[in-house]
């Protein structure tokens, strides 16, 4: 009987020695411990993330094939991240650093709509407002995931972008919600503690995502999963040469490519009237009167949030723009005849042999410049008007009109047959 005594006392000695389980934490962690291990941590903004525990992360040695955003039913294949991983660089070739002031917490799995939810085998802690992780990505990111547990009612997680804004989706709904501008999730069941797995949405995409908590509760773990997406790279859709004549106007020229992008150009040659540099379409703009052909070549490049695409090149030619100014005409000598003649001056025209059109008769005609002018031979008596010809594309223009006439006699009427 003294026995059986002794040990029923020593059982109720050891029951009043065990901590009491606080369903937050893996095993049996009284408040005090807890209190305790909060201020034993040393923070620093600018230090790296802990790298004093060697991670035995789930697929660290496979070959890494996640290059797609995760989902509720894929979360579980991705590589999940130990702080003491990076930097890291995943399938996709995309190499992301980290920093952070957090503690970490070796991995418990907990459950959310019958999903099981398991961070790395140490992942940080968030648990204070003052903790920031920093992720830094060497291209920018347009999706990424993280899986949580640990969690309580009230905990909220922020996460946050250089650039872009996010949205939050593929998270447990059955006790997570989004909260502020869309860029918080929040728990919001109780009693229990609870996983799960959210992706950032950044359609413009960053370089730099941070992640922050609103320090209730004990806090929750954090682990990054290898399934972040790059931003495809914004694209300029190859632009058509351009040809104008000194003078005319240039057409606006209309950038496509990729929706959202700015497509920012440069010229090297502004003798052709157009600026060094802008952004967006090439408005129409009158091209310099040019003496020489000048050729320009415009290089636009696409811009996206934080990406820049590869570049595209064409050129504005523009060529020198010839004149015609008319000068003395001279008429038939004869009547009948074809001797008439119109002198013209040019500009801009290289001497040599040209088609010379115009309303009348005989149009067209060839005409010999020499020094800047040239004479429209071989006119009957008429009228002449609407003088063109073309220089590599470029017209010359006279209006006219000229009128020819035939020499005027006087008839007189031999009345006494004289001759």
């Amino acid at each position: 009987m003294k026995k059986v005594t002794l040990l029923f006392c020593l059982s109720l000695f050891l029951l009043n020695l065990t901590p009491a389980f606080n369903g937050h934490w893996e095993g049996l962690v009284s408040k005090e411990q807890l209190t305790a291990k909060r201020q034993s941590r040393t923070k620093s903004a600018s230090t790296p993330a802990d790298t004093s525990t060697i991670s035995s992360n789930q697929g660290m040695g496979e070959e890494k094939t996640m290059v797609v955003a995760c989902d509720l039913t894929t979360y579980q294949s991705a590589i999940k991240l130990a702080p003491s991983d990076f930097p890291y660089t995943s399938g996709s070739g995309i190499t992301v650093s980290a920093t952070s002031n957090t503690g970490t917490l070796p991995n418990t799995a907990y459950p959310c709509g019958g999903n099981s939810f398991a961070t790395s085998s140490t992942a940080w802690w968030l648990d204070d407002v003052n903790d920031l992780i920093t992720l830094t990505f060497s291209a920018p990111v347009t999706s990424l995931s993280v899986v949580i547990n640990g969690t309580n009612d009230g905990e909220i997680f922020t996460f946050n972008a250089a650039t872009g804004t996010i949205s939050l989706n593929n998270f447990c709904t059955a006790s997570f919600a989004t909260a502020g501008a869309g860029n918080q999730l929040e728990c919001i069941t109780s009693p229990g503690t609870f996983g799960t797995l959210v992706t950032l949405n950044n359609p413009a995409g960053s370089t730099v995502y941070t992640f922050t908590h609103n320090g209730a509760s004990a806090g929750s773990r954090i682990s990054l999963l290898d399934c972040y997406v790059a931003a495809p790279p914004p694209v300029v859709d190859p632009v058509n040469n351009v040809q104008a004549c000194g003078g005319d106007m240039v057409p606006a020229i209309v950038f496509t490519g990729t929706t959202g992008a700015t497509f920012n150009w440069t010229n090297n040659n502004t003798a052709i009237g157009l600026p060094a540099s802008g952004n967006g379409n090439i408005a129409t703009f009158t091209a310099s009167s040019v003496t020489s052909q000048q050729v320009a070549n415009i290089i636009v490049t696409p811009v996206l949030g934080s990406q820049t695409g590869s570049s595209v090149t064409f050129t504005i030619t523009v060529k020198p723009k010839p004149t015609l100014t008319l000068g003395t005409p001279t008429n038939p000598s004869i009547c009948g005849g074809a001797n008439g003649n119109i002198s013209f001056t040019t500009t801009n025209l290289p001497n040599g042999i040209y088609s010379l059109n115009f309303t009348g008769t005989g149009s067209p005609k060839n005409v010999l410049v020499s020094g800047n002018s040239f004479m429209l031979l071989g006119l009957g008596a008429g009228t002449y008007s609407n003088f063109s010809l073309s220089l590599n594309g470029c017209s010359a223009t006279a209006a006219g009109p000229v009128t020819l006439v035939y020499p005027s006699f006087t008839w007189y009427q031999d009345l006494d047959g004289d001759g």
